[in-house]
């Protein structure tokens, strides 16, 4: 392979990765905000009753 061809796989493999990283980043905390909403719901119809 020549030198040119093996930098840019290179060059793509990080890209790849870094994009990757990012990612699994945005998953983990967009999986967090429908936990942490639930919680705040339970704890306010726990505080305040359930509406009528």
């Amino acid at each position: 392979m020549s030198s040119e061809r093996v930098k840019l796989t290179s060059t793509l493999h990080d890209e790849y990765a870094r994009i990757k990283t990012d990612v699994t980043r945005l998953q983990d905390e967009a999986a967090h905000v429908p936990v942490i909403w639930a919680t705040q719901v339970l704890e306010s119809l726990a505080n305040q009753g359930l509406p009528r």
